[in-house]
């Protein structure tokens, strides 16, 4: 709840778009759901509330005095398993009209850096922290060019407007040694698509069994 830096949830535990206190799902209004991971949702990327992607989109179709609410039920981490089971647990509870998928980074993402062909990722929705410490805290175990080009953009970001003079873009890059990198990521195979296509159908089945309006958008990855 509140106001302020960072993102805020509304009273259904959606993060909103700049109000707190707005009602959804209203009879007269059409009702969108937009989702995905933390790009969708705005983690670590958005400044405020009311810049986020929903945020944006329902200023620009709310223009005309339409009648629309974009919903933010994206999470972080979120892959396109983890969308079926959300959506399929709201449509139990809220009525909507339409749905926007965000999707594609994170199931690639998990794939690449697990050691285990998965299946809907059951195994990593069950035991997520063990999936975000592999990802996340062994930093030693990744490719350094990954984190490199963090710290770059964070540095792009906070200090050079003002030092413009620097030159090279990737100077942050030339300071690590492959001597450094003692994981490699997994090489990407026709299994990981096959299991990110299946999980597709299984939501536009839900779409279809529901009449409900579904975009899909691949994130670029």
């Amino acid at each position: 709840k509140g106001k302020g830096d960072g993102l805020y949830t509304d009273k259904y535990g959606f993060i909103h778009n700049g109000n707190p206190d707005r009602d959804l799902f209203q009879k007269d209004y059409t009702n969108i759901i937009m989702i995905g991971g933390s790009t969708s949702e705005g983690a670590n990327s958005t400044s405020s509330n009311d810049n986020t992607i929903a945020a944006h989109l329902e200023k620009k179709l709310r223009q005309g005095s339409q009648k629309i609410n974009i919903i933010n039920a994206g999470k972080s981490g979120y892959k396109s398993f983890d969308e079926f089971l959300i959506i399929y647990n709201l449509l139990g509870k809220y009525n909507f009209q339409e749905i926007i998928f965000l999707n594609g980074f994170n199931d690639f993402l998990s794939l690449t850096y697990s050691g285990k062909e998965k299946w809907n990722y059951y195994q990593e929705i069950i035991n997520y922290r063990q999936q975000f410490s592999f990802i996340f805290d062994k930093k030693y175990e990744l490719k350094t060019f990954y984190y490199a080009n963090r710290i770059r953009s964070i540095i792009n970001n906070k200090f050079l407007n003002s030092a413009k003079n620097v030159g090279n873009d990737n100077f942050l890059e030339n300071i690590f040694q492959e001597s450094i990198d003692t994981y490699e990521p997994n090489k990407p195979d026709k299994r990981y698509i096959k299991n990110y296509i299946y999980n597709l159908r299984l939501l536009k089945t839900l779409c279809l069994e529901f009449e409900i309006k579904c975009k899909f958008y691949q994130q670029p990855h």
